[in-house]
C-alpha cells in the first residue's frame, strides 16, 4: 500500500502549495533547490496527512504553525505520533519564529 503522496490526495496537496501562508513561503524560499544542502519537499503526503515540509532522506518534517494549531493540538499530536512511527523527526516552529528568528530556524 502506498503511503507517500497518495494519488487521491493530489488535489489537496496542490491546493495547499498554492495557498501557502506567508511564513511557509519564507521557509520555502530558504529551503528550496537544496539551498540547505538537502532536498526539501513542500506539502508532502505521508499516509492520510500532508506535512508542510519534508526532507525525505533525513527523515525530517518541518511544520510552520499558525494560531489555528492552538485549537488542533490533539490532531497534531496524533499526526506527529504517526510520522514518528515511520521514523521521522518532527520540528514545529511558530509563525513568530519565522518572522523574528528565521536564521535560527534554518540552522
Amino acid at each position: 500500500m502506498k503511503i507517500y503522496n497518495r494519488h487521491r490526495d493530489l488535489t489537496k496537496r496542490r491546493e495547499l502549495r498554492r495557498s501557502m501562508t506567508r511564513y511557509e513561503v519564507i521557509f520555502w524560499q530558504a529551503a528550496r533547490r537544496r539551498q540547505l544542502g538537502y532536498k526539501c519537499k513542500r506539502q508532502f503526503g505521508i499516509g492520510a496527512y500532508v506535512v508542510d515540509f519534508c526532507f525525505p532522506r533525513q527523515k525530517l518534517i518541518v511544520e510552520i504553525d499558525g494560531d489555528y494549531h492552538l485549537h488542533q493540538k490533539e490532531y497534531d499530536h496524533v499526526r506527529n505520533q504517526y510520522c514518528k512511527l515511520l521514523g521521522y523527526r518532527v520540528l514545529r516552529f511558530r509563525n513568530s519564529d519565522m518572522e523574528y528568528r528565521l536564521e535560527n530556524v534554518v540552522k
